[in-house]
């Protein structure tokens, strides 16, 4: 829920990072809802899907990319 309030969870706070939707703005409650069950399924798969985000150019995971979010800097 921090994600869709504030954009952030605690650990992105942490590290200056801002999870935005498609359109720039916040994320939607769908959209959030896509990423969590996808991070879930990406975790049981060895957490391929979260290491992804080294192998991709703009750091995405494939949660990212499944739900159209992207992480940017604060």
């Amino acid at each position: 829920m921090l994600t869709v309030v504030e954009g952030q969870t605690i650990g992105k706070m942490v590290f200056g990072l801002r999870v935005i939707g498609r359109n720039g703005g916040l994320v939607s409650i769908g959209a959030s809802f896509v990423s969590v069950l996808h991070t879930m399924i990406s975790l049981g798969l060895f957490g391929v899907g979260v290491l992804w985000m080294f192998i991709n150019k703009k750091g995405c995971t494939w949660y990212d990319r499944l739900s159209d979010n992207r992480v940017v800097p604060t």
